[in-house]
């Protein structure tokens, strides 16, 4: 493909999204649409995304994208881009002449220099394996993010059913006596945990004052965590707003009606079943914390999931969280790693001492 047309720019996202830029992007986010697009990087409560894209004899070839977020450490807000929709038309790419070929990186290269001039504090993300390279050459550093995945099964028969697809004998009386012991044990366990209670109740606009008072009074405990600047604002476009599933936003308030605990769920469908997911939980004390994680296995219940899960971080504080969830019911793998990518671009952060 020898002298061939490349350009990249930076998109106006009041024009975007095109047709083209659609189609291009259900490579990774099979299903997205137009609201789906302006969802993602238009909506943000702390600003419009930044787009870059680069095309090849003009056809859309790299995507390169951040939604915009505000973060809170050590009591400052700060101002991060979360690299979200990386992708490249790798078929293209391998016919241009050789000098051509790092065009993604070269894309990376002047969305970064774009961030600088948005004064943005740093950019994060969770990379494909096939961008790792050209990211780190662009000047991200790879970091290994280790973290707790812990589940509580209600219903084991849709996991019994894609783990053993054997029709012999054996594997019949094996999954007969998993069965067996799971419904005398495990799940009147589970059922006998769950608890709802009239302190939890469901968060609206009305309570965009006590969200504030929350955070401000978590973000206080927490100081030597870097977390996103939460409020309604954000509640209502990360999770009302989301077209992608639908979450259930909860408080949980004691008895002098003093919100102490947060807790984002959500469910989606799995082939032929529904499972649940905590997408986020916040919590003063432990009192909270068991409460809201109590009640989130009888919304569980109630909502006829097979599963209900959450992904977690490494604790520093006596493993309060991995605790309460042991306690009730749920099953934790903590020997986990995720590739996460940084690139710090105010110098007063220091990689090696963040806090997640």
């Amino acid at each position: 493909m020898e002298h061939s047309n490349i350009s990249i720019k930076k998109l106006n996202l009041i024009k975007e999204p095109s047709i083209e830029l659609i189609n291009f992007l259900q490579n990774i986010f099979p299903g997205i649409n137009k609201k789906k697009w302006d969802w993602e990087y238009k909506n943000s409560p702390a600003g419009e995304g930044i787009v870059w894209i680069a095309k090849v004899n003009n056809v859309i070839t790299v995507h390169y994208a951040f939604i915009i977020l505000s973060f809170i450490y050590k009591k400052h807000v700060i101002k991060v881009a979360k690299a979200e929709g990386s992708l490249a038309n790798i078929n293209i790419l391998r016919k241009l002449p050789k000098e051509q070929r790092r065009l993604f990186k070269k894309t990376v290269n002047l969305a970064i220099e774009d961030l600088k001039r948005e004064k943005i504090d740093f950019i994060y993300g969770f990379p494909n394996k096939q961008a790792i390279k050209s990211q780190i050459s662009g000047g991200y550093e790879l970091i290994k993010m280790p973290f707790n995945f812990s589940r509580a099964i209600l219903n084991i028969n849709p996991i019994l059913e894609e783990k053993i697809n054997n029709d012999k004998i054996y594997y019949k009386i094996l999954i007969f006596v998993i069965k067996f012991i799971i419904n005398i044990t495990y799940k009147p366990y589970l059922k006998y945990r769950a608890k709802s209670t009239s302190n939890i109740e469901i968060l609206s606009k009305n309570n965009k004052e006590e969200i504030q008072k929350f955070f401000n009074k978590w973000s206080r405990i927490n100081t030597e965590l870097i977390s996103m600047n939460r409020s309604w604002d954000f509640y209502k476009w990360r999770y009302e707003s989301n077209p992608y599933r639908k979450h259930v936003i909860s408080g949980f308030f004691n008895n002098n009606n003093s919100l102490e605990g947060i807790i984002v769920c959500a469910i989606e469908d799995y082939k032929h079943y529904k499972r649940a997911h905590i997408m986020e939980i916040s919590y003063l004390n432990k009192n909270a914390l068991s409460s809201l994680v109590r009640w989130s296995l009888h919304w569980a219940h109630n909502a006829k999931v097979y599963s209900i899960d959450i992904w977690s971080e490494k604790e520093n504080k006596n493993n309060i969280l991995i605790n309460s969830l042991l306690k009730n019911g749920f099953l934790t793998n903590t020997k986990n790693k995720k590739n996460m990518l940084i690139k710090v671009i105010n110098k007063k952060i220091k990689i090696n001492v963040l806090k997640w």
